[in-house]
């Protein structure tokens, strides 16, 4: 878990040279770790987060070229719409797929855990990535 976060603060570090080493690491934390809680425990780790933290508000830059892709993807197939959450968990599953070798795709039958995966799998090849 460390080396995931410390690969993640070392590309933050070279990306915004700017930012203190305090919101490298806070962002690092956040980053590789919020995909990975369920919604309900969203609050309890960012409420940590913050304690750790405090005089540190950053929020979380979206990766822009990707969730185009992602939503052009979407749009053009035929089951499947647009919806923010949808894009935000395909995101986390690339941001996860970055910094792991192995990631578990979990959820209950139908609640679109394949869909996921292939709207990933489809936006890449659209960018020509992975």
């Amino acid at each position: 878990a460390m080396k995931g976060v410390l690969r993640i603060a070392g590309g933050l570090k070279r990306s915004y040279p700017e930012r203190t080493e305090d919101e490298i690491l806070m962002r690092a934390l956040r980053d590789s770790n919020l995909p990975k809680f369920v919604s309900a425990d969203f609050s309890i780790f960012l409420g940590l987060i913050s304690d750790l933290f405090p005089k540190i508000e950053s929020p979380r830059e979206p990766n822009k070229q990707l969730s185009t892709a992602i939503r052009a993807t979407v749009k053009e197939s035929e089951r499947l719409q647009p919806e923010d959450t949808f894009i935000s968990k395909t995101i986390d599953l690339y941001e996860l797929l970055n910094i792991r070798h192995c990631v578990f795709v979990l959820g209950a039958a139908g609640s679109g855990k394949t869909e996921v995966w292939r709207a990933l799998q489809a936006a890449q090849t659209h960018l020509k990535i992975g």
